[in-house]
């Protein structure tokens, strides 16, 4: 599984929150590496563990990937999003071990920072690790934007059909719905009816932030009269005159 900053979201989180709640201050991971295998990276575990094949087996970990002879450790403090999930089946090993992904953004300046200092910390240890914390959080608050900014793109590049689901859509007025409906309208329609032009609420999408937060998104639709045309022609001894309105619709997301 390749995962990079920029798709940090929601894993499969096992005990079912986004952010994983620490008891202390701070919490210690660990990680087996070796060979090809860095000693930093963005996966770890919670438990220290020896690199056996019953370890290999639970978080496929392919030999020539990681040798798993060496151990290190990385100091996590309070406020780190991070993931817990399970590890996936790969190239013969059956995985399903709990696994922490956290990105590389955040992991290598904590990294950086001597690991266990805690207990014996001075003033001057103090200081590093709060530049260390702010340079994390920092990375972090940038990773959340850009996540949540994709997920909204996802969200109202769907305007249309989230429209027509919407729980507000059966009481726009009718003409405004059969407009909606119709395959053809995209951003502009032309009716034979007059619709009734404003601005009508479709949707509402709530949705939660990796950092807890939550927000509403909420769709509405804009009817506006642009023009009319007017097509004069004989049915029989009948003089017709046909007038078609045009309309922009303009989807709006506050």
């Amino acid at each position: 599984m390749k995962i990079t900053g920029d798709e940090f979201g929601p894993l499969s989180v096992v005990d079912g929150n986004y952010d994983k709640t620490f008891r202390d201050d701070f919490l210690i991971l660990y990680r087996l590496f070796g060979g090809a295998a860095s000693e930093g990276g963005q996966f770890w575990t919670v438990q220290r563990h020896d690199g056996d094949e019953s370890y290999r087996d639970a978080l496929a970990v392919a030999r020539r990937w990681n040798t798993l002879e060496d151990y290190t450790c990385l100091v996590v403090p309070k406020g780190v999003c991070m993931y817990e999930g399970i590890a996936a089946p790969h190239g013969g090993y059956p995985g399903g071990g709990l696994q922490v992904f956290i990105p590389q953004s955040i992991s290598k300046p904590l990294f950086a920072f001597p690991k266990l200092f805690m207990a014996r910390a001075s003033s001057s240890d103090m200081e590093q690790w709060k530049s260390v914390v702010d340079t994390v959080g920092k990375a972090q608050s940038d990773i959340f934007n850009r996540w949540n900014k994709k997920r909204i793109e996802r969200i109202t590049s769907n305007s249309r059909n989230l429209a027509l689901r919407g729980r507000h859509f059966r009481s726009l007025p009718s003409a405004v719905q059969r407009a909606l409906r119709d395959p053809t309208t995209g951003n502009s329609t032309a009716s034979k009816v007059v619709l009734p032009q404003g601005t009508y609420k479709l949707h509402e999408e709530r949705i939660k932030h990796i950092d807890g937060s939550c927000q509403t998104l909420s769709l509405s639709v804009k009817t506006e009269f642009v023009k009319s045309t007017t097509r004069t022609y004989q049915s029989g001894r009948t003089t017709i005159v046909e007038t078609t309105n045009y309309y922009n619709i303009v989807y709006i997301w506050s």
